[in-house]
């Protein structure tokens, strides 16, 4: 009998990372989410980020694409996070010249000018939680995408 994967563990999601993310559309929909998240903003809020060289995480990045897209488009210091060991080291292969780091806020204690994350906060039991957490590692923004 296999054991039962608790869902939104890193257990699940390095399972997830190495079975069928990318049969899923995983990539896609990083990329998708990425690009809408640049629209959706207006072009001088990046200016001003590119300007100023900002630093930028994307937490839960995934495999990387949308910490590729930003940090290609604002010219800074874009970071990548994610607790999937599985993710983080294929995000690291697929874009060498960004920069990852595995596992949580709390573990890593590096603080950012913004805080972007995409698709990720709807799979937490207690989002407010994990709010209270990026507040504690932004200097200036959070920039948060969730489901409609």
């Amino acid at each position: 009998m296999s054991k039962k994967i608790k869902i939104n563990s890193r257990d699940y999601w390095n399972d997830r990372f190495k079975k069928d993310w990318e049969e899923k559309g995983g990539k896609e929909q990083t990329t998708f989410f990425s690009k809408i998240a640049l629209l959706s903003v207006p072009k001088s809020f990046w200016e001003m980020v590119a300007a100023n060289k900002l630093t930028v995480l994307d937490w839960g990045c995934a495999e990387g694409q949308g910490t590729e897209i930003l940090r290609k488009r604002l010219k800074t210091e874009v970071y990548g996070l994610d607790f999937s060991r599985i993710a983080i080291n294929k995000a690291r292969k697929i874009n060498p010249q960004s920069k990852f780091h595995c596992g949580t806020l709390e573990e890593w204690d590096k603080k950012f000018n913004i805080i972007f994350s995409s698709n990720c906060l709807e799979h937490f039991k207690n989002p407010t939680k994990i709010l209270e957490t990026y507040f504690k590692y932004e200097k200036d923004y959070v920039f948060l995408m969730v489901p409609f």
